[in-house]
Formats: C-alpha cells, sequence, structure tokens
C-alpha cells in the first residue's frame, strides 16, 4: 500500500482527498502546514506527497525545496487554485513532477498514483508529462525515449487524439485491416483521396460506411492503450510534454484516465505471463 502524504490548510479539501484516496486502496497522512509536513516526513517513509501551493506563513514552494534537498526519491504533486505560468515555473523548476490545477482531478491523480513510483520520479517521467498535457488542457505531443526507442503520444485540449510508437510490431491500419477484413487497397485508396482533400481518414471510413463509429472508437482505444503498455515498459525512459498550436481535427478524442485503465490492466496481464515459468 502506497502511503501519501497530503498538505493543505484547506481542511475541507483535505478531507475530501483524504476520503478519495483511503477508498482508492491508499494510505493517508494529512497535515495543514508546511512545518507539520516536514515533521511527518522526517519520522515517516513516504511514497508520495501532493502539497498545495498557497498557504499561510510558508508556503508550498519552500517544502518542494525541502523535499528535493532531504528526500530527492519522493515524487511531489503541487497543486493550486491560483495557477499561472509563473508559479508552474516556480513548482517545476524547484523539484515538483506534476503540477495540478483545483479542483484535483482525483480519478486521475488515482491512475497516476496506481502507476507505480518508478513512473512518477525523474527517472521515467512518461506519465507525468501526460498528466501535464491533461492537467493543463494542453495542446501538443509527448515524446518518451529510451536508449533506442521513441513514442510520441498528442493531445488535443488535454485529450489523447493519436499515438506512435517507433518499432511498433503492428501500425493502426494493419489493426484496422485485421478487424474489419477491409482489403489494403481500398485503405490505400482512402488515405490518398483525404490527403488530397484534407479530410480526415476516420470520418471518410464511417461515410463510406467501412466501419461503424463505436467499432472504431474500440479499435482506436485498444490501439492508444497498447502504445502506452510500450511506452510504460520501457527501462530508464525520459519523457517532456511540448506545447503546440496544432490542432487535431478528428472525430474521437480520449481522457488519459480511460486509456491508462486499459493500459495498466494489458501491462499487469504482460507482466504476469513474463514472470510465468513455462510448462
Amino acid at each position: 500500500m502506497m502511503r501519501i502524504l497530503v498538505v493543505d490548510d484547506d481542511i475541507h479539501q483535505l478531507n475530501s482527498i483524504k476520503r478519495y484516496l483511503n477508498a482508492s486502496g491508499f494510505s493517508v497522512i494529512t497535515c495543514g502546514t508546511t512545518e507539520e509536513a516536514i515533521i511527518a516526513l522526517e519520522g515517516i517513509p513516504f511514497d508520495t506527497v501532493l502539497s498545495d501551493i498557497q498557504m499561510p506563513q510558508n508556503s508550498g514552494i519552500s517544502l518542494i525545496k525541502w523535499i528535493t534537498e532531504h528526500h530527492p526519491r519522493i515524487p511531489v504533486f503541487a497543486m493550486t487554485a491560483f495557477g499561472s505560468d509563473e508559479v508552474y515555473r516556480d513548482v517545476i523548476e524547484y523539484g515538483a513532477v506534476v503540477y495540478l490545477e483545483k479542483p484535483v482531478d482525483l480519478k486521475l491523480l488515482v491512475q497516476l498514483l496506481a502507476t507505480s513510483q518508478d513512473s512518477c520520479g525523474a527517472g521515467h517521467s512518461f506519465v507525468t508529462a501526460c498528466l501535464e498535457a491533461a492537467s493543463t488542457k494542453g495542446c501538443g505531443e509527448v515524446i518518451v525515449h529510451n536508449a533506442n526507442q521513441i513514442g510520441q503520444i498528442f493531445f488535443h485540449q488535454g485529450k489523447i487524439a493519436w499515438a506512435a510508437v517507433q518499432n511498433n510490431n503492428q501500425t493502426f491500419l494493419d489493426i484496422l485491416r485485421s478487424s474489419r477484413t477491409i482489403e489494403k487497397p481500398t485503405f490505400a485508396n482512402v488515405i490518398q483521396t483525404c490527403k488530397a482533400a484534407q479530410k480526415d481518414v476516420f470520418s471518410a471510413l464511417i461515410d463510406e460506411k467501412y466501419i461503424k463509429p463505436h467499432e472504431l472508437r474500440a479499435i482506436l482505444h485498444r490501439y492508444l492503450s497498447q502504445c502506452f503498455v510500450q511506452c510504460l515498459l520501457w527501462k530508464d525512459a525520459k519523457a517532456m510534454f511540448i506545447p503546440s498550436t496544432r490542432r487535431f481535427s478528428g472525430k474521437f478524442i480520449f481522457e488519459l484516465v480511460d486509456i491508462l485503465t486499459l493500459a495498466n490492466t494489458t501491462k499487469d496481464i504482460h507482466r504476469r505471463q513474463s514472470s510465468s515459468p513455462p510448462k
């Protein structure tokens, strides 16, 4: 059971987060001030700290600095109701790995915590980079890489629009063809026509009755989750979110929490199969 320290001078917010995380299987200790948090950190081992930024007397920024100096392996999630570019730069510069604006999306927070401590720390920042894109409702892409692989996760207003992973065994079109038994030349013609007309391929497939919308969405969901699994399993991976003015006009976009839920389930199955002794 992961032990989480939550720091906030707002007692109602503090209790709300504690109830939700406790119900989700985490052990939670709460503090109302930076001073109380430091005392707790000196005596209790924590897996993650979730701290408000605007607090009376010593702010959350000072707590982040202290944790970075004394407990650099503990990931810190910063949250604030008064977000700005300056606050964002400060919390990231002083050591926070995640920046959340209030009201915090608790469902998404639970998914992030559940991915394991390694996914939240400096050694593997893929999930935290995705959370940054989601929590700030950003547009752009998360680039994740290790020694010889690279993945790209494209975000539109904080939601996942597309993903691509180098050396993927199956492309999305491969999966779609096998799922729908559509001939390869047909796909090639649709793609070529859409490019010439600057039209969305998915919309064309639906308009031409090659596939129903709910079927296409299910296949997309599975494909994006498979991309996430590959990135989550990479060792020593690093990532960053690169904002962009690019806009995605596709018909289907997904909440990060939905992709992570399926990806974590698939990842657990993969690991169990890998660790099973041969028959």
